[in-house]
C-alpha cells in the first residue's frame, strides 16, 4: 500500500470515528409522557439494580411553575437527600440520591415547596390517590447516563386542576431497575369476559 492509500484510509478512519461520536452527543432527549391530560394508568415499583449508590440526572422541568426537589426512600427508609430543585438545575446535573443493596426497594419522592406537599411513585402513599410518576427507559447521551426516565406531575388532584403532563420533574436514575404493577386478576377477568361478551353479540347479530 503506498502513502496516498495510506493517508486516504486514515482519512475515512477518522471520519467514522467522528461519526460515531457524534451519533452518541446527538442521542434523543428522554421520551416523555405520551397521555398529557389524562392520568397515567401504569403504576411502578423500583428496586436497585446491584449494591452501590443511586445517581440521578436532571433531564428537564416543562412549563413547570412549582419548586421540585427529589428524593428516594430505601426499603421505607428516606434518605434525608433532598435536590435537583427543577427551577434552578440544568440538563445533565446530578445527584448522588442514597445508597442500596442489589433489590432493595426504592420510592421516589418529589416534594412540592409551593404545596407543602409530596408526592411517591408508590400511588398507594399518594394524598390524592393519584399516579404522579411515569418512568420509561433511556439509553443515555452525551450528558446523561443510560438509566431510567422518571418523569413527575407535582399538582395535587383533590384541590388544584391536573393537567397530567408528567414533566414537572424529570430524572434519569441509574442503578435501579422498574417494574410496572400487573393489573388486578378482576380487572382482566372482567375485561376477558367484556370482549367474550362483545363477541357472541356479533355471533348472534
Amino acid at each position: 500500500m503506498n502513502i496516498k492509500n495510506i493517508r486516504c484510509a486514515a482519512t475515512v478512519s477518522l471520519a467514522t470515528a467522528i461519526l460515531s461520536l457524534s451519533a452518541v452527543g446527538a442521542s434523543a432527549a428522554p421520551v416523555p409522557y405520551a397521555g398529557t391530560g389524562t392520568e397515567n394508568t401504569i403504576e411502578y415499583t423500583f428496586s436497585a439494580i446491584e449494591t452501590g449508590n443511586i445517581v440521578a440526572y436532571f433531564a428537564g422541568k416543562g412549563g413547570a411553575d412549582y419548586t421540585d426537589t427529589v428524593s428516594i426512600s430505601v426499603n421505607g427508609v428516606a434518605s434525608g437527600v433532598y435536590g435537583l430543585n427543577n427551577q434552578t438545575s440544568v440538563y445533565g446535573d446530578s445527584l448522588n440520591l442514597g445508597f442500596a443493596n442489589a433489590g432493595d426497594s426504592v420510592v421516589f419522592t418529589i416534594k412540592v415547596a409551593d404545596l407543602r406537599r409530596k408526592f411517591y411513585s408508590d400511588k398507594s402513599q399518594n394524598i390524592d390517590g393519584l399516579n404522579h410518576v411515569y418512568s420509561s427507559a433511556y439509553a443515555g447521551d452525551n450528558l446523561i447516563s443510560s438509566g431510567l426516565y422518571v418523569a413527575f406531575e407535582d399538582l395535587k388532584g383533590i384541590y388544584f386542576p391536573q393537567d397530567f403532563n408528567y414533566l414537572d420533574l424529570q430524572l434519569v436514575v441509574t442503578n435501579v431497575r422498574m417494574s410496572e404493577v400487573p393489573v388486578p386478576a378482576a380487572a382482566w377477568l372482567f375485561g376477558t369476559a367484556l370482549v367474550g361478551l362483545n363477541g357472541v353479540a356479533r355471533r348472534k347479530s
